[in-house]
């Protein structure tokens, strides 16, 4: 590696600030129209960055992320090694669960319906809750091999109920199980490294509009996910890769394809061009009770991303990041990613704080960030062999396009060894 040349603090913190504040602009000048991105996983740490992680991942969270950043987990001359991470809890909530649960046990006589139609803490609010576990080891095969090995739980259950139309209540819950094998390879400096990654995943999902009132029914909520609930499986695949250069910065380039088009739906209805389009990525087959969900099809994702580590002085390194995600190609009537995403939805920003070295995670981070021209925060810790996360991410969920925050937190428990 080239020596490191000398740093100037003051032209170091200009350049970071400069390069956060510009993303920041370019994110909240972009209109946003009214649909989600449906994401299959998304770790407390990076969601604290905006959501920006191709080119800076350093962790476990790389399997999410880019699956080559899982040969960064470890220095170039550390050969060997084994981390496992155990439970590898996610809890996360919206700031409206709360409210949306307290307006339900309280509503009295009344019913939800009329709550919704009445109540400014009910309707046009969504509810929004999540659940993951996720248990990995990360190994070193050989010294240029590295992989890791994990089984997952992902659970994300939303409710919404439009003011206007209070007698409907539109449900997602998506439960995912499934398995995660990465197989990396890295060259002698560590600096270029590529992964391939297989996820088999069983899913449970059920994306339909129901009763409002169902949904302080328990009866009436087990009739709709029993006859609507999707129960399918699929194998998914990924593939990273990651390339850093040798000099003070450390600008590390990243490139990450997750859900490769191995397989197309030619009627896959697109919530953001609302047309039905032949779609490619990771197809699902099994007993559909909603063919027109969402969950049937997890688009093609291509990620693009870049990072610079400045250091600030022996102990103090930040490392802003810059992604580009669901990036969609086209070629004739077959789509690899799902088209008609504004610009200010693909953008994704963020600064990592911590003391260390760059080439290790570190023991305390503080993340602040912009996803979708909201922004974001985290802090994450390590005391002994534990590890807490917490952040609060801005999502967009409006029916209109004038984007309407949705606020998230989550929290991020482990144990590693």
């Amino acid at each position: 590696m080239q020596p490191m040349r000398p740093y100037h603090p003051r032209q170091t913190l200009t350049l970071l600030l400069s390069c956060v504040m510009s993303c920041a602009l370019i994110a909240f000048s972009s209109q946003a129209v009214a649909q989600e991105i449906p994401e299959h996983y998304l770790p407390a740490g990076p969601a604290g960055s905006g959501g920006a992680g191709v080119a800076s991942a350093n962790d476990d969270d790389a399997i999410w992320t880019n699956p080559a950043g899982i040969a960064r987990v470890r220095k170039a001359r550390s050969k060997t090694g084994t981390r496992t991470k155990i439970p590898n809890l996610i809890l996360g909530a919206n700031s409206n669960s709360r409210t949306f649960y307290g307006s339900l046990a309280s509503g009295g006589d009344s019913t939800i319906e009329d709550l919704a139609a009445n109540s400014d803490e009910l309707g046009d609010k969504p509810f929004w809750v999540r659940a993951a576990m996720f248990p990995v080891t990360l190994v070193s095969l050989s010294p240029s091999s590295p992989a890791a090995f994990g089984i997952y739980m992902n659970s994300v259950t939303s409710a919404y109920i439009d003011s206007s139309a209070p007698s409907d209540a539109q449900v997602t819950a998506v439960s995912d199980i499934g398995g995660v094998i990465t197989l990396g390879k890295t060259n002698v400096t560590n600096r270029l490294s590529s992964a391939i990654q297989i996820r088999p995943i069983y899913r449970y999902a059920l994306e339909n509009t129901i009763p409002s009132n169902d949904l302080a029914d328990k009866s009436a909520l087990q009739h709709h996910f029993t006859s609507l609930a999707n129960k399918a499986t699929a194998l998914a695949i990924d593939a990273g890769l990651m390339y850093t250069m040798a000099d003070f910065w450390f600008p590390t380039f990243g490139l990450a394809i997750l859900n490769l088009p191995l397989q197309c739906r030619d009627d896959y209805l697109n919530p953001f061009s609302e047309k039905r389009e032949k779609i490619c990525g990771t197809k699902f087959s099994g007993d559909f009770g909603s063919p027109d969900a969402l969950s049937i099809l997890d688009p093609t994702d291509i990620r693009a991303g870049f990072s610079i580590t400045p250091r600030f002085g022996r102990d103090l390194t930040s490392r802003v990041s810059v992604d580009i995600h669901h990036f969609a190609i086209a070629s004739g009537s077959t789509n690899y990613g799902l088209p008609g995403i504004p610009s200010g939805k693909l953008l994704h920003a963020g600064v990592e704080i911590f003391k260390g070295s760059p080439l290790v995670p570190p023991d305390f981070g503080l993340r602040l960030g912009i996803n979708q021209g909201f922004f974001t925060y985290g802090v994450e810790g390590r005391i002994g062999y534990m590890s807490i996360a917490f952040t609060s991410y801005g999502q967009d969920t409006s029916a209109q396009t004038k984007p309407s925050e949705d606020r998230r937190s989550l929290v991020s428990l482990s144990g590693e060894f």
